[in-house]
């Protein structure tokens, strides 16, 4: 995480806090990774974060609604859900691939040792901005009082890496990827 003066700083909002068991970020219909994902680098930073109202799922939701638990890199790679993520998780949550039927795998992930309100970003402007555009990733360049507070406290905030699950179509395009 050297290269952080010139990461940019992304927000999505997940249904549960186990993204390193799928090994991907799921996109809502309304949202395709490929168009989401330009001018994404392999280094920027998206912060992870449980609505705060979820309706799906709640085993998953391990008491982060509304808080940023997580942070990842991701492979700008726009493919179906069932095609790179866990097939054990996509048979067990059918709900999930058919709500989020596009992904892109994760990189590498980050968990906070204390995930943060995403309502104490930028005077509750973050809060607005995930509520109108939930499920979206969304690029917090355009929005310099949430940016700042997000990178100040990204820098900050301790974090541990978590083992990802990565299908073999994922490894053989990390493989490529750092050659």
């Amino acid at each position: 995480m050297s290269e952080i003066a010139q990461q940019k700083f992304y927000f999505k909002h997940l249904y549960g806090a186990n993204p390193h068991e799928w090994g991907v970020v799921g996109f809502p219909k309304s949202q395709l990774p490929k168009k989401a994902l330009k001018g994404y680098g392999p280094t920027d930073i998206v912060l992870l974060a449980i609505t705060k109202f979820p309706d799906l799922y709640p085993e998953h939701w391990q008491g982060q609604q509304g808080k940023i638990f997580a942070a990842c890199t991701l492979v700008s790679m726009d493919v179906k859900t069932r095609e790179v993520a866990n097939p054990e998780m996509v048979q067990r949550y059918p709900l999930v691939v058919q709500r989020w039927a596009q992904a892109t795998p994760i990189n590498e992930l980050w968990s906070f040792h204390q995930p943060k309100d995403y309502d104490e970003f930028g005077e509750g402007e973050l809060t607005k901005l995930a509520s109108t555009k939930r499920g979206h990733l969304i690029n917090l360049e355009g929005y310099p009082a949430i940016y700042g507070d997000v990178r100040t406290w990204f820098e900050a905030a301790p974090k541990d890496p978590l083992e990802v699950y990565h299908s073999e179509r994922t490894k053989e395009l990390l493989a490529n990827m750092r050659q």
